[in-house]
């Protein structure tokens, strides 16, 4: 699969929420309006299209953002150095076992806390289709 990765715009936002409820329980689920709000407040939001078609999407907060999510509030006053939380990140059915969320998470951006380093935290089953952490790395 040759995937494109770009920026989300609002004309995505129905394919997003296709993937994130068929990525249900393993993302949290996001109407319009949630989905519009994460967005507008990410550091990093994109989407990964295969011929045109929404194959994937990723959203992270940098620390620096104003953002309520329970597990983002715990990460700022633990972490001792800048970070990037991925709170979504979901992959269509289609599109599982293809590699799709390595290649958000390989992009420039993803990875770089400004710090030299970067804390990676997943925990259960991967609504990528992809192996399973429950730990953290730097």
């Amino acid at each position: 699969m040759s995937v494109s990765i770009r920026q989300i715009r609002a004309e995505d936002f129905a394919a997003i929420l296709k993937i994130n409820a068929e990525s249900s329980p393993h993302v949290a689920k996001l109407n319009k309006e949630e989905l519009r709000q994460q967005v507008a407040l990410a550091s990093i939001a994109w989407v990964a299209t295969d011929s045109g078609r929404i194959v994937g999407y990723l959203v992270a907060m940098s620390n620096s953002a104003v953002y309520e999510g329970e597990a983002f509030r715990s990460f700022l006053a633990t972490l001792p150095e800048r970070f990037m939380y991925i709170d979504q990140v979901a992959v269509s059915v289609a599109a599982r076992g293809a590699s799709v969320a390595s290649q958000m998470y390989a992009r420039p951006g993803t990875s770089e806390s400004g710090a030299g380093g970067f804390y990676l935290v997943l925990r259960g089953e991967s609504a990528a289709g992809e192996s399973d952490f429950d730990a953290v790395s730097r």
